[in-house]
């Protein structure tokens, strides 16, 4: 049995040298949470000695603000699991269906005063999580970690979240390396929270002991500086160091092994104080009364809320077969209506669009605009890192129908 704690406008406070947004969840809060047990404990004869979830996770991006909590769970976690059951492992694919950080993250800060600075516990944004969901991050609106909600857009926006909410969460024994290497085997990325001081380093500085390798080798003399960092397992290896975890972190490319820190089996109880496991029936399967999967004869597919004629309306995405081009937006009985993103798969682009009852409005360059105001798009990408070119669309851009 599980406790609801949120509260959607609650107020943390947070702030320390090393703080990447963790607040370490207390015991009497864990101790409401189910424990995850495997009663076969004959699991471990069959382990391969090396496993990863690799292919299957969205691209490596860099976090803003104390934002770790979203981007390990939502991000990480979630978008791994989805991709697992609709067998996505392009990365521009990856990229398009990911899920959003920032969702869980603004509406459970949304009266803060402190924007981006304040941390979540894991218990509360994963009730949060059951509750509520979350969004692609393709899908408007476009947030950054300091949006603010009003009543009528998080209404609005239930219509997108609650296909994705999780059926449950549960926490694991941190000690019990043969059973977290287990789950990884079957297919479930591992949510962590880890004690981070200087050896690690902090977000956007090179200071640290994780080089190129992703080896971290923590130091356990100075805590004075620790404070907590969700991050996500996403495999193993036997071998490498001595054994490891393979974990998935949110600092960019640049950090660790392509963005990735491994953990020593033998110092992983000492950094890692928490470790837990969300569940979910099907990624595949998201029908609700308001949003709908719908399959054309051309083997064309569109997801999202239909009318009720059955025409596409409010938000969806529109995903062609044999282009494997995808439109995330606004739509009006039928018609593309409102700002999205077209993904262009053959020229790894990404579009910025508006219509207006499907036809392609003229825009401005994205960048800063005359009077100093940004658009939701525009404060997403500065704080949101594309290793593809993103563009505005134009009468000359290559934008398939929808029929």
């Amino acid at each position: 049995m599980k406790i609801r704690l949120f509260v959607v406008f609650s107020i943390f406070s947070f702030v320390e040298l090393y703080a990447q947004g963790l607040l370490f969840t207390p015991e009497n809060q864990k101790s409401h949470v189910e424990q995850y047990i495997e009663e076969d404990r004959g699991f471990t004869s069959y382990l391969p000695s090396s496993y990863s979830l690799e292919k299957f996770a969205p691209p490596i991006r860099k976090q803003s603000g104390s934002s770790c909590v979203g981007w390990a769970t939502c991000y990480a976690a979630a978008s791994i699991l989805h991709n697992i059951d609709r067998n996505v492992t392009s990365s521009f694919e990856k990229e398009a269906f990911a899920f959003d950080p920032y969702y869980m993250y603004s509406i459970m800060h949304n009266n803060s005063e402190a924007d981006c600075v304040e941390g979540l516990n894991f218990v509360e944004a994963m009730s949060f999580f059951e509750d509520y969901g979350t969004k692609r991050w393709a899908m408007p609106p476009f947030l950054s970690c300091d949006s603010k909600w009003s009543e009528d857009r998080l209404k609005d926006i239930q219509y997108q979240s609650q296909p994705f909410t999780i059926d449950n969460y549960y926490k694991l024994e941190v000690s019990d390396i043969e059973l977290l290497k287990k789950i990884i085997y079957d297919r479930t990325p591992i949510i962590i929270g880890a004690s981070v001081d200087e050896s690690f380093g902090a977000l956007f500085s090179s200071e640290g002991t994780v080089g190129s390798t992703g080896l971290w080798n923590p130091d356990y003399t100075n805590d004075s500086d620790i404070s907590g960092h969700a991050m996500t397992i996403v495999g193993y290896d036997d071998y490498k160091f001595g054994g490891a975890f393979q974990i998935m972190n949110s600092w960019g490319t640049g950090f660790g092994d392509n963005g990735y820190v491994w953990i020593k089996y033998k110092d992983f109880t000492n950094v890692v104080s928490e470790a837990w496991k969300i569940s979910k029936k099907s990624f595949k399967n998201v029908e609700t009364d308001y949003y709908n999967q719908v399959n054309f004869k051309d083997g064309n597919t569109y997801e999202g809320n239909l009318n009720d004629e059955g025409e596409m309306h409010m938000l969806g995405y529109f995903h062609w077969k044999e282009s494997r081009d995808i439109y995330f937006g606004y739509w009006y009985n039928g018609n593309r209506d409102g700002q999205g993103l077209y993904f262009d798969y053959s020229e790894k682009e990404i579009f910025y669009c508006e219509y207006d009852e499907d036809v392609l409005m003229e825009i401005e360059s994205l960048g800063f605009s005359d009077d100093g105001e940004k658009s939701d798009i525009e404060l997403y990408l500065e704080k949101f890192n594309f290793d593809f070119k993103f563009s505005n669309a134009n009468e000359s851009t290559n934008i398939l129908d929808v029929e």
